[in-house]
């Protein structure tokens, strides 16, 4: 910090401790612009340092471009994972609409169940389709 910046502040901290608490909004809004003004020129000055600064050039990566050069393994993973959530779900909704009573076994499986289930492939496959036809 430059030695005009200092003198700056320190001249509002005496002006704060002068006029009091009635002009704290003032003295603050102040002490803040000068604090601003000089946050900015380290900015400017650390900006005009790294732009003189030559910067290492960086490779990307083209492997994506090239058809065919994407390995199948995370389109394996992600369908095998998926299927195996889903039948997990599947099942969950089965065993959670059937009731163990005192006679027997009751199955309360209903349309909303099938809906339901439905619903879950079908979001199942449109990650799976939509994660397949990406590039």
């Amino acid at each position: 910090m430059d030695q005009h910046a200092r003198q700056n502040i320190a001249a509002a901290a005496a002006v704060h401790q002068e006029l009091g608490r009635d002009y704290d909004l003032a003295v603050a809004e102040g002490l803040v612009e000068r604090i601003g003004e000089e946050i900015d020129k380290r900015v400017d000055a650390r900006l005009a340092q790294s732009e003189a600064e030559p910067r290492p050039v960086q490779r990307r990566r083209v492997d994506h471009l090239v058809p065919g050069s994407r390995s199948a393994w995370p389109a394996a993973i992600l369908g095998l994972g998926s299927m195996g959530i889903g039948a997990g779900v599947s099942a969950g909704i089965v065993a959670a609409s059937t009731t163990i009573g005192p006679d027997s076994v009751t199955h309360h499986f209903g349309g909303d169940q099938v809906v339901l289930i439905g619903f879950i492939w079908i979001m199942i496959a449109v990650i799976n389709i939509a994660f397949s036809r990406r590039p």
